[in-house]
């Protein structure tokens, strides 16, 4: 018995539609990074955040970070019960996971951005897998993402995304880590 030709054709994931990155969300999104790179006032009161904000890996919700210790670089560190993140021991850190994917230029210090990282709105890739969703509680808010720009990370394995959640009020009311599952 032959199988008829939709039995034996391979399904590639479904990917999401993408959505315009506005410039104001782009703004906002390099000025995340530039506070990741450099966690100080100056940096910080760029930056709309909520009173608290929320702390994740992936979809879970794990902890709050006060808006008065924003700028302390161990208050954006979280982690799971059993330390571990899809097989990756951490603790994990929003900031740190921009701030070590970033190169530096050797002559001022400055940052490189040039393709370092790109930055998207709404459901985007998992790597090689399709979108991860939201935390509960945040599905349906604007969704705003920092990733490894394609050819600056040689496999899945080095992908990350930071993930930064809006509410009406264009406060940042959420900060989520997620990386690829090996």
């Amino acid at each position: 018995m032959t199988p008829r030709a939709d039995e034996t054709e391979t399904r590639q994931p479904e990917q999401p539609q993408q959505k315009h990155l506005s410039a104001r969300d782009a703004r906002l999104l390099d000025d995340f990074i530039r506070f990741a790179l450099r966690p100080m006032a100056a940096t910080a009161s760029r930056l709309p955040f909520a009173e608290r904000v929320r702390l994740g890996l992936g979809p879970v919700l794990l902890g709050d970070l006060p808006l008065e210790s924003v700028q302390d670089p161990s208050s954006w560190l979280v982690n799971t019960r059993s330390g571990y993140l899809r097989g990756v021991q951490g603790p994990f850190s929003a900031t740190q996971l921009i701030s070590s994917h970033v190169h530096y230029d050797s002559e001022g210090g400055e940052p490189q951005q040039s393709g370092d990282l790109q930055r998207s709105v709404g459901e985007h890739p998992h790597c090689a897998s399709p979108p991860k969703p939201a935390p509960r509680p945040f599905e349906g808010t604007l969704r705003l993402s920092v990733q490894p720009a394609d050819g600056s990370i040689t496999s899945c394995l080095a992908w990350f995304t930071v993930d930064l959640y809006l509410d009406d009020a264009r406060r940042i009311v959420a900060v989520t880590v997620d990386i690829w599952e090996p």
